[in-house]
């Protein structure tokens, strides 16, 4: 037995809809526990306005999860509850793995451009002085200067990855990496001393 729920914000009137197979208090329950763990639209007004100004009663009921998902998206859609004004559901329901329009437009701004710096864009003309200052200096992270077939030699004669990233004054990643890249057949790897010792 699935059940459809509406949780109301009583100072605001914003409404948020869900579907448990559980009993609704035990939902709720876990919800407000959620609402300190997780960070959603919801969750954060549970932490601003606290429980005591939400009220929750079931609104649906139904047989099997398919069922649910189908009025859980019914209720959704006439109640309007997953627009930002209305309410605070942040899918169109049946197991939330639709997000809205609005949502969705949040999410593709939040992951454009550097990371690392978020929301910072060049200009063409420090892009071109960015580029100029880079070139001609050598990419460490792949060693162009490395011989492959050398590599893949000494390699097959028995030394390790780790005595070949001795030798080339590199770290052992980018040793296994050529070596897979230029088609030698890795050897699988030895035990380590610790747990030799073991």
């Amino acid at each position: 037995m699935y059940t459809i729920y509406l949780v109301r914000n009583t100072l605001t009137g914003k409404i948020y809809i869900g579907k448990t197979g559980q009993s609704v208090a035990l939902r709720w329950n876990r919800h407000w526990k959620d609402s300190r763990q997780q960070d959603t639209y919801f969750y954060r007004a549970l932490r601003k306005y606290g429980k005591a100004a939400f009220s929750v009663t079931e609104i649906d009921s139904a047989e099997t999860c398919a069922e649910a998902n189908e009025l859980e998206k019914l209720h959704i859609a006439i109640s309007s509850s997953h627009r930002k004004l209305v309410g605070y559901n942040t899918t169109f329901g049946g197991d939330g793995c639709v997000p809205t329009e609005e949502i969705r437009h949040k999410l593709s701004l939040m992951r454009r451009g550097n990371q690392y710096r978020k929301g910072v864009f060049h200009s063409e003309d420090t892009k071109t002085r960015m580029s100029l200052a880079h070139s001609g200096k050598k990419c460490y992270k792949y060693r162009h200067d490395i011989d492959d077939g050398l590599l893949s030699s000494l390699y097959q004669q028995g030394k390790t990855s780790r005595e070949l990233a001795t030798i080339f004054k590199t770290g052992k990643t980018t040793i296994l990496r050529r070596l897979q890249e230029s088609g030698t057949k890795l050897r699988p790897p030895t035990p380590s001393r610790e747990s030799q010792m073991i």
